[in-house]
């Protein structure tokens, strides 16, 4: 039994629009974003594809701050681990 992950963008918009994020980023920026996202078309995303995407909209995004805050964190790296974890939750999984 083997399982399977896949991201797509609309999942990554979704969790942008939802806490507010890349603010920062200009149209091409995010259309870029988008455009790697949908490049990935492994059969299963990895973390390292999604730390990245995480970087990236943290990179572009301007209330980093306020999320820190509301959710108790110090530190970038625990903001980057919860932005991998909201994308995680976000992926659709299936077994094979």
């Amino acid at each position: 039994m083997k399982e399977y992950k896949k991201l797509d963008w609309s999942a990554v918009r979704a969790v942008c629009i939802k806490h507010n994020l890349y603010g920062k980023g200009t149209n091409e920026e995010y259309h870029k974003l988008g455009e790697f996202v949908e490049s990935i078309k492994k059969d299963h995303i990895d973390i390292l594809d999604m730390k990245i995407i995480a970087q990236d909209i943290i990179d572009h995004s301007y209330n980093l701050d306020e999320i820190k805050r509301s959710y108790g964190y110090s530190s970038d790296e625990e903001l980057l681990v919860w932005l991998v974890n909201e994308l995680n939750y976000s992926t659709r999984v299936w077994i094979d």
